[in-house]
């Protein structure tokens, strides 16, 4: 079981002023170009921290009995909560920042490997399979399954119970089968997994870091 405890809101509203009152301030003096191109702000960072072989944001939640596969990353505000069931996820996953993970009771939930889940995502089904990718904002319900290799357009509801067959692209309101996943499309599902393992680790080495805050001691929360 792995647990990892949010940072606290007076610390994440302390940042969100202070990057307000610098982007005003860059654009009181005209320099919008400098805004733009300097994307540390004082006290700006995702948190990754490397937990084994395991990446976390210190904004994310994982409670419960939860296992995680090796390269999985899980990004700020993302909930992972395996109070009710058991959750399992596979290797190289992204669990995307705000994305939702949980299950109806006594029935556990299943990520395969290298599955990508946009931000603002809720799973609460059964299984995703291998290589799948949950696009931005769509919502797979109790008791759904996606086969291996599905794509989830953005924004689509996959209904409680439905099975969708691998390799299938679904979209809509509630999702309903579009087409086979192209070519194109799972050429892309793997840069995206390749891409956030990048990334988690390059924010877990300080990369993306800027500078603390001013009159933050170091090793402080607001650092």
């Amino acid at each position: 079981m792995i647990a990892v405890q949010a940072t606290s809101s007076i610390s994440i509203l302390v940042r969100a002023i202070h990057q307000l009152y610098t982007l005003q301030r860059y654009r009181g003096r005209g320099h919008h170009e400098s805004v733009a191109e300097n994307l540390n702000f004082p006290g700006g960072t995702v948190g990754m921290r490397r937990v084994g072989d395991v990446y976390f944001a210190a904004s994310a939640v994982v409670v419960g009995d939860v296992r995680l596969g090796a390269k999985t990353s899980v990004w700020p505000f993302a909930c992972i909560r395996g109070d009710v069931a058991a959750i399992r996820v596979g290797a190289r996953c992204s669990i995307q920042d705000q994305a939702m993970l949980h299950t109806r009771s006594g029935e556990d939930l299943e990520i395969g490997d290298d599955v990508v889940m946009g931000h603002q995502v809720c799973v609460h089904g059964r299984r995703v399979g291998n290589g799948c990718l949950i696009g931005i904002g769509a919502t797979v319900l109790d008791g759904a399954v996606l086969g291996e290799g599905c794509l989830v357009a953005a924004g689509a509801v996959v209904r409680p119970g439905e099975q969708v067959a691998p390799g299938m692209m679904v979209a809509g309101v509630p999702a309903r089968v579009m087409r086979p996943v192209s070519d194109a499309e799972r050429a892309y599902i793997t840069r995206i997994v390749a891409a956030y393992r990048r990334l988690a680790r390059q924010h877990a080495d300080g990369q993306f870091d800027g500078p603390p805050l001013p009159g933050a001691r170091a090793g402080s929360a607001e650092g």
